[in-house]
């Protein structure tokens, strides 16, 4: 019934059983970027089947069922005055949201803009983590290095290294859907002239022919 109880059962669950850490997500304290939320347990049985547990509050389990009007929903059933502008404040958390106020901050050609947005924010998206679980919402065909410039832009060039589950991999590996993405970085750029053929997105593209000038 409540999130306590969520972390409660979870705990004791892990008291039980040998827990598989890899597969353990906390959607709890870090939601999807569409507002999912709940806690994952994967779990060996004795017999060596495999469980995934996911522990839920009622809400929860509505919201991720029905979406996020369901949140919005929620909100007025609390009685809360102030729903408007917290549903205001939930998108203005998304990232789609956050990435868009970035580059509107830019002196983008209403071109660059358009191509930005229809290549950037409007294709099918993929969701990776990044080593502090968080999720990452990337377009489909994302690399590394459109990772590198999505989550740090500034540093993005100084790349020395990447992982992806555990395994190293080039700046051109394409990622996909759970993938679990940690970076390294230097002091020292990259070759520029070349970094675009690693790069699927416009806005690691556009980054790189900035840095070029």
């Amino acid at each position: 019934p409540k999130v306590e109880d969520c972390y409660a059962t979870c705990d004791l669950i892990s008291s039980m059983y040998k827990v598989i850490e890899s597969k353990n997500k906390d959607y709890i304290t870090n939601p999807k970027t569409n507002r999912y939320m709940g806690l994952h347990r994967s779990i060996i049985t004795a017999d060596g089947t495999l469980i995934q547990f996911q522990f839920k509050t009622p809400e929860m389990y509505k919201i991720n069922q029905n979406g996020i009007t369901e949140y919005w929903e929620h909100l007025r059933n609390q009685g809360k005055t102030t729903a408007s502008q917290e549903m205001q404040d939930e998108v203005k958390k998304m990232q789609f949201y956050q990435f868009l106020d970035r580059i509107g901050k830019e002196n983008l050609s209403f071109r660059e803009y358009s191509d930005e947005i229809r290549s950037d924010i409007l294709s099918k998206m993929i969701y990776v983590e990044n080593g502090d679980n968080k999720v990452i919402e990337l377009p489909e065909k994302s690399t590394i290095l459109d990772y590198a410039f999505r989550t740090s832009p500034d540093n993005a060039q100084f790349i020395t290294g990447a992982t992806v589950n555990g395994e190293p991999v080039g700046l051109g590996y394409v990622l996909d859907n759970k993938n679990v993405v940690n970076l390294s970085y230097g002091t020292t750029p990259i070759d520029l002239m070349t970094a675009g053929d690693y790069c699927h997105t416009h806005y690691a593209r556009r980054k790189i022919g900035d840095l070029k000038q």
